[in-house]
């Protein structure tokens, strides 16, 4: 995955933006029923390699974000996986390791938030800086300010939809 000290360049949200649609690439072409799938051992399931990689890519993004400097953005990407549940996740992966889960459906559960956090990570990432090029870096900052309530405090299923109509209004 990308690392941060490896963005020298200055062109950390761009760096970002390729590393999101590898990751994403990945994701759309995964299949359930594919042999590619985690598999069953010893009553343990774990995660499908696209998942995996989407969870360090969520964690890349937040230390790409801190690392440019960007303070509320970053304080508003650290919600988005404390609120799915996925901070213990990119904490396993970080380690070398793949999550494990007794059923199938434990591991799809995980699996749809991984891709929850994707989404919401891409959506408030490529909002601020098509915001910050398109119009001004003022509007972005507001954007995210008025984003981190809703990152928050609202419920998972209606988080992508409030972020979106927040992201129309600016």
């Amino acid at each position: 995955m990308l690392e941060p000290s490896a963005c020298t360049d200055g062109n950390y949200f761009e760096n970002v933006m390729d590393t999101m649609i590898a990751a994403l690439d990945s994701l759309v072409s995964w299949e359930p029923e594919s042999s590619e799938m985690a598999t069953a051992k010893a009553g343990n399931v774990s995660m499908s390699a696209a998942h995996i990689s989407a969870l360090t890519m969520i964690s890349d993004m937040q230390a790409l974000a801190k690392k440019s400097g960007d303070k509320r953005l970053a304080s508003s990407l650290k919600w988005i996986p404390k609120k799915l549940g996925l901070n213990p996740l990119i904490s396993i992966c970080k380690k070398g390791r793949a999550p494990t889960y007794r059923t199938n459906r434990d591991m799809r559960m995980a699996c749809r938030d991984v891709e929850r956090g994707v989404s919401e990570s891409v959506l408030m990432i490529a909002s601020h800086t098509a915001l910050s090029a398109l119009s001004s870096p003022a509007r972005a900052t507001d954007f995210v300010v008025t984003c981190r309530p809703m990152l928050e405090h609202t419920m998972v299923r209606d988080r992508h939809a409030a972020v979106l109509v927040a992201g129309g209004y600016f």
